[in-house]
């Protein structure tokens, strides 16, 4: 959690792979009681999960730390895991970015080809909407920074609570 007592969803996010793309493919059956539980969880979006795999990493990653604080002795590789972690992370979260502006630059191009600005506007305003939704931080404001370079002259005369406020 952070400061204000918020979840970081990026501490809920364990890669599926390592640097090399390597991954260990692993299975168990559990109650249905506990599947509905993770369906539950899964449908209420309250935390970043996409799928039941994802949630099923995390809660693996934090039961293995748990476990290595009750018997310290044990050897760990923790530690290595978690550096990798966080490169990967954020590996993926630059590809998202990525594919995020791929996706809204191929729908402006559009609207603005066929004469529509309005349409165009509608869409940039929509994610600068979903964009200010987002934890505080460095993605936030490198969507918002990307956003005002890209798209700032089409915003020009739009009302300004609805702009990007960060500027770098």
């Amino acid at each position: 959690m952070d400061e204000s007592g918020n979840y970081k969803e990026e501490s809920f996010i364990i890669p599926a792979s390592d640097a090399k793309g390597h991954s260990v493919r692993q299975g168990f059956r559990c109650t249905p009681g506990h599947d509905r539980q993770m369906n539950i969880i899964l449908s209420s979006r309250r935390f970043p999960y996409k799928t039941k795999p994802d949630l099923l990493r995390h809660a693996m990653d934090r039961h293995l730390k748990w476990l290595l604080t009750l018997d310290s002795s044990l050897p760990s590789v923790m530690t290595q895991i978690g550096i990798i972690t966080e490169i990967l992370k954020d590996e993926e979260f630059h590809q998202e970015f990525r594919r995020i502006f791929d996706r809204m630059g191929d729908a402006v191009a559009n609207y603005m080809s066929q004469g529509s600005n309005t349409e165009a506007q509608r869409i940039i305003l929509q994610v600068i909407a979903q964009v200010k939704k987002m934890p505080e931080g460095y993605w936030r404001d490198r969507y918002l920074t990307e956003i005002k370079q890209r798209y700032g002259h089409l915003l020009q005369g739009i009302k300004a609570s609805l702009l990007p406020e960060k500027e770098e």
